[in-house]
């Protein structure tokens, strides 16, 4: 379950002010599933609900300056992890990943104007 919260949490970093259908759908969880999950995280005081001034019927959810440390610390981390594991890499498989990642990158996101 702390890949999910670790999911909802940076899924918000990204789209502050996304609804609880949106964070469920992009994650995967139902609206139940995901809304305990809020809850929990709302608790903690790391995400704050809202209603959105031009629907009242929808909750908007935005990360607290908690929730932002903890997502920062988060990647931090798995930033420090993914770069002791690609040192462990020969250099010419580092060359090789290089070049494949940009290949990825090209075909994947869209060109820039």
């Amino acid at each position: 379950q702390e890949v999910t919260v670790l999911e909802a949490i940076q899924q918000l970093n990204r789209r502050a002010g996304a609804s609880l259908s949106e964070v469920a759908e992009h994650i995967g969880l139902t609206r139940p599933a995901m809304s305990v999950l809020i809850g929990g995280l709302v608790h903690r005081k790391l995400v704050t609900r809202q209603t959105d001034s031009s629907d009242r019927r929808r909750l908007t959810l935005t990360l607290t300056r908690a929730g932002q440390s903890l997502y920062s610390a988060a990647r931090q981390q798995s930033q420090a992890q993914l770069a002791a594991r690609l040192a462990l890499l020969a250099p010419d498989a580092r060359v090789a990943l290089l070049a494949t990642l940009a290949q990825l990158q090209r075909l994947f996101l869209p060109a820039e104007d």
